[in-house]
């Protein structure tokens, strides 16, 4: 049974954390799957993947994390995490689909992965902020 006061109370999703998992996801898909396939690899296991599809799969996760940063945005305020999250996605696709380099794909996980901490890190402070 619930009283007055709880169902008067507003429940948001708790999907805040979205960018993280997203971002988390899109270099375990990449690294992770590059391990797994060199690992099959030294085991005497051939394999044949897709990079088409790959690619496609680490920048869908890439666009979501910012889908996530955005969703952050919007509670918090701050504009840097979205900026710099959405242009390490688009350092990741320009890697993926346009000129790869090591260096330019590892910076846009970087740049991605520092913005969902700091998305995450915005929305933890945020209730201080309001406080204070």
């Amino acid at each position: 049974m619930k009283t007055d006061n709880q169902s008067n109370q507003c429940h948001v999703p708790k999907i805040g954390m979205i960018a993280g998992i997203c971002a988390t996801f899109s270099v375990v898909l990449c690294y992770g799957t590059l391990m797994f396939i060199s690992l099959l690899n030294h085991l005497g296991v051939a394999i044949s993947l897709n990079e088409t599809l790959w690619a496609g799969g680490i920048v869908t996760t890439a666009s979501l994390a910012v889908f996530g940063l955005i969703l952050g945005l919007f509670r918090h305020k701050n504009p840097w995490p979205t900026l710099i999250g959405g242009s390490g996605a688009v350092i990741i696709a320009y890697a993926m689909y346009v000129n790869y380099h090591f260096a330019i794909e590892l910076s846009g996980f970087c740049l991605l992965s520092l913005a969902a901490l700091w998305d995450w890190r915005s929305k933890k402070l945020e209730p201080l902020a309001v406080a204070g």
